[in-house]
């Protein structure tokens, strides 16, 4: 259960230690203090400018504990739980030189001369019943942490014979497959974790703590910033306790099944780039290194394709690891004893050049460094994450330093060569089925062989779709990119499958390999032509959007406009938008394309800080009105960003007249056009939402945050159900943002209760009485002329979101309207005196709130879409 939520107020704790709370619990020792000595790092490439990696350093890991502790706190995310209203720090934790990812947010103050903490941005506060056992803290969502800091946890428990059946475990939300598949390995079942959200503030009655496992530097105070360059890091920055991770290493091995590791390869290369955008850190001539070292026997492997077991049994006999700094290198934790590991790095002064050796000395491997120079991709907005270039005879140095001498020689297979020659006759003669079992025969000897994968692709984008010849093609780059008709293949099929953000990149990097310049410019104008800005954009970023723009689209010409998907509705099944017959695209490939559309329709302007998103899609903006309630949001100086307002009527006409420079056109109610024109049967209706036929139907839509009315009139309503049939809709965004009242509200009884972002006309045309608090629908009401009761919520007049000269405040001076204390709403209901005054005050209302366009508004709303440009720059309300 979650309380309600002030993102102002500041939670404070008192700062506390591990070794007090070890002795106030009584804390069993998993593991002993221990002091070991780390080797110099050799550096090969260029200059290394932390000169303390020449040297040997002693590192010191306290003793590990664990204990039962009650009254137990964690904030989402946070660096350190809460035990007893203290927070307690890592053992070497100093503000001088160690900040969390909380304070870099600025959600978190703390002051270690006053020996206090406080967070602020609380997101939900919700408590728990249960014990529990605690993996979430900083980067517990990141593969590398995870493995280091927060799995060997579980592992050092069940090493002590800890009875874990007893514990829900809790997991950051964010958490990948893959590092819930190794608690899955563990014994846990999905029903025992708790995903835990960021910044929200959980507290349970009691848990196993364990003490730190690592003393991880998370990041550094401003490190990034020039005025602190010097401020080098230190070895201390990143301290691991070898036995923890070793005890790690040695569990998984013994749960995956060693017999299925028997081919695994022993030169592995970890490879980053995949033919989408680039990664933090990326190597830029990563295809030529990695063409380079697929000479010499390794096996490129990207390991965000393969699962928590397959990672395991893959590396499981590496000898040699090549790969970009990054949290795939954390698989060398499965190769043996003694694996030689090369990181690829950029030269950058703020890198932790510990935190990788000081993991693969605590396992028992060498590992050096090659630096690169950093390169300026604009892919990347720090220097600790800069993407940068190797020089391969620095690597091969560095290789033959772990005593791999390189010797390529091409190898040229004969048989292979005769298949690919048939292959090529086949398709030339139109033997399609030949060519393909020929090319399929070549990629089961050798998968990564870029011929066969490039006539593969070939004939898969001529006989299925471009998405599936995409892989092909990608490999065929990556293993000959010198070879330019792969590179305008892949390229042509990135722009035909839409990947637009994709495409750009590809062209910039092909251009460094086999891409001639007349060719990438060719191949750009392709791509400038493929994306029509002469469109119409709808941007759309919830579904809820597309129940106030479908009945629009249904009217305007096929091909005329574009779905641009943002947040959440970017997750949206791409089969949703087929009766369209519209492009879709995404806001950042529209972004990365550096293209704009020269008319774009929205709602509202999505984020307003910085550069409002509106602004970077669309020339002229369009707000399409989706709500007539809760001006404090809706008449806000925002609308000053756009060009054409598509508003509801006379009242919000001449507002937005005398507040902006915008064109003004009255619509209407677009969404409702149905509702006069294509009246549904009761009966249909009835039995969707299993309505009683011989009662009346009270619909209930209330709005969200703090102007909604559940929870204050829940049970009043649930009531009702005795009489009426009883349906209630909730806002869209009140299950994920709120699921506290949601789950509150499931305790009632009520006939019908949808949670999802349906279109709320139906209920409209079913309701015989309708309950409403803020926002759009009592205005809906209002252009319906549905019989409503408002509901009051306490200090909605003050409210940001609507403020006293709202519609919906002031249609309360009119229209019946009840607070939570007057358990009023079954006796207004049954006064049928009462509901015939009520429907002339609704018509006065209704003529200062919408154009009389009863019907016919999505007729009003297309005309003015396609006429833009002859209104545009004319001014004045229509």
């Amino acid at each position: 259960m979650s309380d309600s939520v002030d993102n102002a107020k500041f939670e404070i704790f008192e700062l506390g230690t591990v070794d007090n709370t070890v002795a106030k619990f009584g804390g069993i020792k998993l593991k002993e203090e221990i002091t070991y000595v780390t080797p110099p790092i050799p550096m090969f490439g260029e200059a290394c400018p932390n000169a303390d990696v020449a040297n040997g350093h002693a590192l010191t890991h306290p003793a590990i504990y664990c204990a039962e502790v009650t009254d137990f706190k964690l904030i989402g995310g946070a660096a350190f739980p809460i035990i007893q209203n203290k927070s307690i720090c890592h053992q070497y934790f100093s503000t001088a030189y160690w900040e969390t990812s909380e304070q870099a947010t600025l959600s978190c103050d703390i002051r270690q001369d006053q020996n206090m903490i406080g967070y602020c941005n609380i997101k939900g506060r919700y408590h728990y019943t249960c014990k529990v056992i605690n993996l979430v803290g900083n980067g517990s969502y990141n593969y590398a942490h995870w493995m280091t800091e927060f799995l060997p946890q579980l592992v050092l428990l069940r090493e002590r014979s800890v009875d874990l059946s007893a514990y829900k475990i809790l997991v950051d939300s964010r958490s990948f497959p893959s590092m819930l598949e190794a608690l899955s390995l563990l014994g846990f079942s999905d029903n025992q974790l708790i995903r835990i959200d960021a910044m929200t503030l959980n507290d349970f009655p009691e848990a196993l703590w364990v003490s730190p496992v690592a003393n991880v530097v998370f990041q550094r105070p401003n490190a990034i910033s020039s005025n602190v360059l010097k401020k080098l890091a230190e070895p201390q920055h990143a301290i691991f306790h070898p036995e923890a991770l070793k005890a790690t290493r040695n569990i998984f091995l013994e749960l995956v099944a060693q017999e299925k590791c028997e081919t695994a390869p022993e030169r592995i290369f970890i490879k980053r780039f995949s033919g989408r955008q680039y990664h933090a850190r990326s190597v830029v001539n990563e295809a030529a290194i990695q063409q380079k070292l697929e000479s010499e026997g390794f096996v490129s492997i990207d390991p965000s394709t393969l699962s928590f077991t397959e990672q395991i049994r893959t590396f499981s006999k590496a000898k040699y690891i090549v790969a970009a700094s990054g949290a795939a290198l954390l698989n060398m934790m499965w190769a043996p004893e003694g694996a030689k590991v090369i990181v690829l790095m950029n030269d950058a002064k703020v890198v932790n050049y510990w935190y990788f050796s000081n993991i693969a000395f605590a396992v028992g491997h060498q590992l050096a460094y090659v630096l690169g120079k950093v390169v300026d991709t604009g892919n990347w907005n720090d220097i600790n994450h800069a993407d940068f270039e190797i020089s391969p005879h620095a690597l091969v140095s560095a290789l033959e330093s772990f005593g791999l001498y390189l010797e390529h020689q091409p190898i040229i297979n004969p048989v292979l060569e005769e298949a690919l020659t048939t292959a090529r006759k086949h398709y030339q003669a139109g033997r399609i089925e030949q060519a393909v079992g020929l090319y399929q025969e070549v990629l089961e000897i050798e998968p990564e062989h870029a011929e066969a994968n490039y006539g593969l692709g070939v004939i898969e984008a001529h006989t299925q779709n471009a998405s599936i010849a995409l892989a092909r093609f990608e490999r065929a780059v990556m293993a000959k990119p010198e070879q330019e008709q792969y590179w305008v293949s892949y390229i042509t099929t990135l722009m035909q499958s839409g990947a637009i953000d994709s495409a750009a990149d590809a062209l910039e990097l092909g251009m460094k390999y086999g891409l001639s310049a007349g060719t990438a410019k060719k191949l750009a104008a392709e791509f400038t032509r493929s994306f029509d800005i002469n469109r119409i954009g709808f941007l759309v970023h919830t579904l809820e959007l597309v129940n106030h723009y479908a009945c629009v689209w249904d009217l305007l010409p096929e091909g005329s406009f574009d779905v641009v998907l943002y947040g959440d509705a970017e997750s949206t099944d791409l089969a949703f938008f087929a009766p369209w017959k519209c492009n879709l695209v995404t806001a950042n490939e529209v972004i990365h394309a550096n293209s704009r559309y020269q008319y774009l329709v929205s709602n509202h302007p999505i984020n307003l800080s910085g550069q409002p998103l509106i602004k970077q899609l669309g020339n002229i903006n369009v707000r399409f009105m989706y709500a007539a309630g809760k001006s404090g949001w809706n008449l806000s100086e925002w609308n000053s960003l756009y060009d054409v307002i598509l508003c509801f009527g006379p009242y919000h006409a001449d507002i937005f007249s005398e507040s902006t420079d915008a064109v003004v056109v009255q619509m209407g109610y677009p969404r409702f056009d149905r509702y006069f024109t294509q009246q549904l049967e009761k009966a249909d209706l009835h039995a969707r939402y299993g309505c009683d036929p011989l009662k009346k139907t009270v619909v209930w839509l209330p709005t969200w945050k703090t102007l909604s009315s559940v929870t204050h009139f829940d049970a009043e309503i649930s009531a009702l159900t005795d009489q009426y049939n009883v349906i209630v809709k909730l806002h869209p965004l009140m299950p994920e943002s709120e699921p506290e009242r949601v789950v509150a509200l499931q305790q009632h009884n009520f006939t019908h209760l949808i949670t999802d972002s349906s279109d709320n006309l139906p209920l409209y045309q079913l309701a015989d009485f309708m309950l409403f608090d803020y926002g759009g629908p009592p205005l809906a009401g209002v252009y319906a002329d549905k019989n409503f009761i408002l509901l009051n919520v306490a200090g909605a007049i003050d409210d940001d979101l609507t403020g006293k000269d709202s519609p919906d405040i002031t249609i309360r001076k009119h229209l019946i309207n009840v607070n939570p204390t007057d358990l009023t709403i079954a006796e207004l209901l049954a006064d049928t005196s009462l509901w015939e005054q009520q429907r002339s005050v609704r018509h006065v209302l209704r003529k200062r709130y919408f154009a009389p366009y009863y019907g016919f508004s999505s007729n009003v709303a297309a005309n003015a879409l396609l006429n833009l440009k002859y209104m545009v720059g004319k001014g004045g309300s229509h």
